[in-house]
């Protein structure tokens, strides 16, 4: 590996999302904290480690601390989301590469959720789609949409039987139907995949037992060439996690069950390779 960029501070701190390539073959990223006034930053760098501070955020109405990475918009420019700011639960935002900045939404925390600290998806409408960890109707999260001019809809509400506190994102099936996970609720209280279309019906796919199918889904789904969805479960009953497959039907497979040795706690989403291979990371675990 080659170091590109050390953060120092001003220019950024801990960032905790993937970069996204931009149209113009640039990288753009967040840090949680850093910047001008400690609280984040978007950014753009060069594939030889040029970085440019796109955006310091204030802490305001702006919003602050930003857990996710930007997406770019079919219009050309970035969106993302903040963990807290604004009235105290998060922003979306949309940002352009040479630093204009405008505040989306902002988050009351009631009914239309509290705390977004996950990636946006868009539509093949156009609008973008998210979670929220808490807030809603019964304080256990949300689903929702919103229009780059801010016209902001709440899809879904989880009430806890139905799943809990998602704190991934959504990917968008083929079908048209987002598809997402929670990390609590269900049955089990061990967390749940699920379908919602974009005009918010929502199917419980699976419930988690915390056996041999793992528990606490922490990762955003993706699907694969094979038409189906692949996630991991960051824990289970030996306390390592899994990978499992799903069919858009709630069908789910446990492929692979960690051990420890070979790595645990898989947090982050998957991704497929051009061999068909579903490649990830583990938190622990390993030879140390």
């Amino acid at each position: 590996p080659t170091t590109i960029h050390k953060f120092a501070g001003l220019d950024g701190a801990l960032p905790q999302s993937e970069l996204v390539e931009g149209r113009d073959g640039l990288f753009y990223g967040t840090t949680g904290e850093g910047g001008t006034y400690g609280t984040g930053t978007v950014f753009k760098i060069t594939t030889g480690g040029v970085l440019t501070t796109i955006y310091n955020f204030t802490g305001g109405v702006d919003g602050c601390n930003p857990r996710a990475g930007v997406i770019q918009g079919s219009n050309g420019l970035f969106y993302g989301t903040t963990s807290a700011g604004g009235a105290g639960f998060g922003t979306v935002y949309q940002v352009s590469s040479n630093s204009a900045f405008t505040t989306v939404y902002t988050f009351t925390g009631g009914i239309d959720g509290a705390f977004p600290g996950i990636q946006l998806v868009q539509g093949n409408d156009g609008l973008f789609y998210g979670t929220t960890v808490e807030g809603g109707l019964h304080g256990t999260g949300t689903v929702f949409s919103v229009s780059a001019a801010g016209s902001f809809t709440t899809l879904f509400s989880f009430s806890g039987t139905n799943g809990a506190n998602p704190t991934a994102g959504l990917v968008q099936g083929s079908d048209s139907n987002f598809y997402g996970t929670t990390f609590l609720g269900g049955t089990n209280n061990d967390g749940t995949v699920f379908q919602i279309s974009p005009a918010g019906l929502l199917t419980t796919l699976f419930q988690f037992s915390g056996n041999t199918n793992g528990d606490f889904p922490d990762a955003q789904l993706i699907q694969g060439s094979d038409g189906l969805f692949y996630g991991t479960t960051s824990d289970a009953r030996n306390g390592n996690g899994s990978i499992f497959k799903i069919t858009s039907a709630g069908t789910l497979t446990t492929l692979h069950t960690f051990t420890g040795g070979e790595g645990r706690n898989s947090r982050g989403a998957l991704v497929q390779g051009l061999d068909s291979f579903f490649y990830g990371m583990t938190l622990g675990g390993g030879d140390r």
